[in-house]
């Protein structure tokens, strides 16, 4: 992950970074309930801990972090952050074998 051409240093969190990549694989909205269930269940305050984990994302990627009331989604391509993930898929597309033994 880049951001302004720049790698990022991950948070030492594994749930933060957990979250992250869910949310870069899928490249949709999340319902923050969804989210809570899905990663922190077994806490004592599953929606602190997520807002706790988004507050880390937030100061890593930006704008490119799109939040609501109900809703969490990664923009990729937005904000100056890039996945190797969407060069990847984009390679893929296009059926460049040759290109993708660059990443």
């Amino acid at each position: 992950m880049y951001r302004d051409g720049q790698a990022l240093v991950l948070p030492a969190s594994r749930k933060t970074r957990a979250l992250l990549v869910y949310l870069a694989l899928s490249r949709r909205p999340h319902r923050r309930v969804a989210l809570c269930e899905l990663l922190f269940s077994r806490t004592d305050d599953p929606r602190a801990a997520l807002r706790w984990s988004l507050t880390r994302l937030r100061a890593l990627l930006g704008d490119a972090l799109l939040t609501s009331r109900d809703t969490v989604q990664l923009c990729d391509g937005s904000a100056g952050v890039e996945l190797d993930l969407a060069q990847l898929r984009h390679l893929l597309a296009e059926d460049a074998p040759h290109r993708l033994q660059l990443l």
